[in-house]
């Protein structure tokens, strides 16, 4: 096959995962910011503007002080979205530290405004007993960088993200064999619990499918010997 008609179908591949992978998500922050228009804020400091209401949102965030406050300015001040509300964000620095994180939500829960949502994390060991700490308040948890397959709507139905799940990435895997009509397949992953879930699940996948796995390779840091390992596998 010429390399532009590969080119094409890897295309083709690319619109339908984002189409049914992204999409919902994008859709999913845009009904969060109608809830926020939606709800008025209670416990709320009192506002110089008496025709807008405060929003307040706890950022969790693995670094210091960055560019979402210029973000909620943009919101703030334009004149077509939540015209009648300002959005606050309060800002946690995590450090992608456990122990961090967690404190900074429970100081948040018990101090200042009320928060009507969670922003963050991006840190799995941070993400992780944030959520279950938070679902406790029926507070809605969004986050902008956490792929772990570990947080589903079953387990985590107050979780809300705005990048795909790991699992999700199995999905164009699927398509790409159908497409090139490929049986036998290699697979190779990083040897930590986001990866490795769904490279499970890949692989359950791909036996119901009826395709042939013939090597799993796994790698922590280097990857070359894995590789080395898995083409001499595959490659006769």
């Amino acid at each position: 096959m010429k390399p532009d008609a590969i080119l094409r179908k890897f295309r083709k591949i690319a619109v339908a995962f984002l189409d049914s992978a992204i999409m919902p998500r994008l859709l999913v922050v845009i009904t969060l910011v109608l809830l926020i228009g939606s709800k008025q804020c209670s416990l709320q400091k009192p506002n110089m503007d008496n025709k807008r209401h405060d929003v307040y949102i706890a950022g969790f965030f693995p670094f210091g002080k960055g560019v979402e406050n210029s973000e909620t300015d943009h919101v703030n001040e334009h004149s077509g979205i939540l015209r009648n509300y300002r959005l606050h964000m309060w800002w946690n620095d995590t450090m992608c530290n456990a122990a961090v994180g967690v404190k900074a939500f429970f100081d948040m829960m018990h101090s200042g405004p009320h928060k009507l949502m969670l922003f963050g994390a991006a840190c799995t060991h941070v993400t992780d007993p944030i959520a279950k700490a938070s679902k406790h308040w029926h507070l809605t948890q969004l986050s902008y960088a956490d792929t772990h397959p570990m947080f589903t709507k079953e387990n985590f139905p107050n979780f809300f993200r705005i990048v795909p799940s790991e699992n999700a990435f199995n999905s164009p895997r699927l398509h790409l064999l159908k497409e090139f009509n490929w049986t036998k397949v290699g697979t190779i992953y990083q040897n930590e619990p986001r990866y490795s879930l769904a490279h499970n699940r890949l692989v359950a996948e791909l036996d119901t499918m009826g395709y042939q796995v013939l090597e799993s390779q796994s790698f922590t840091n280097e990857v070359t010997t894995a590789l080395t390992k898995l083409k001499e596998k595959i490659l006769v």
